[in-house]
């Protein structure tokens, strides 16, 4: 089965790297479960540096970041995390710590897909990225080995690959 990638916008993607959040939440469920490539899109949110220091900016500093859109990798394979489980974002919002819930929308209907075992590339590899869930035919962080839970049928019924 390939390992599959997401991407996400910065700094949400930089986020997960740095171990900052353990949480995407999405519009979106998916029964994949195992190793997940973060990729950093090639741009951020339209009009979103003029606004993010309110939200992000504790964050930025423990990390020394003096500035995000020149810092913060972009358009590149950042990590590898495990994707251990997706549920419905309501099961978890009463429990999350105030830094989860500020870096993740827990509104409706959404899903929360939670990331554990967070391995980061030794540097940010320049890759372009697709929508939603996509196989990863890159190389993997140093000499790391990533076990591959077995394909369950349902899971092939919707297996398939960007192009």
């Amino acid at each position: 089965m390939p390992i599959k990638a997401l991407s996400l916008w910065n700094p949400w993607a930089w986020l997960i790297l740095v171990l900052e959040k353990a949480i995407e939440t999405r519009k979106w469920s998916t029964d994949y479960r195992g190793p997940l490539v973060i990729c950093s899109t090639q741009a951020a949110p339209m009009g979103f540096y003029p606004n993010h220091l309110e939200l992000f900016g504790d964050t930025y500093e423990r990390h020394g970041i003096l500035n995000p859109k020149k810092q913060l990798p972009m358009g590149a394979a950042l990590c590898v995390a495990q994707l251990v489980d997706c549920v419905l974002a309501s099961k978890v919002r009463g429990s999350l710590s105030p830094v989860e819930r500020a870096f993740g929308d827990y509104s409706g209907a959404r899903f929360a897909w939670m990331l554990e075992d967070v391995v980061p590339f030794p540097a940010p590899i320049p890759w372009l990225g697709f929508q939603k869930l996509w196989n990863w035919t890159g190389p993997l962080p140093g000499d790391m080995t990533i076990p591959i839970p077995a394909e369950p049928e349902s899971q092939a019924a919707l297996a398939f690959e960007v192009i």
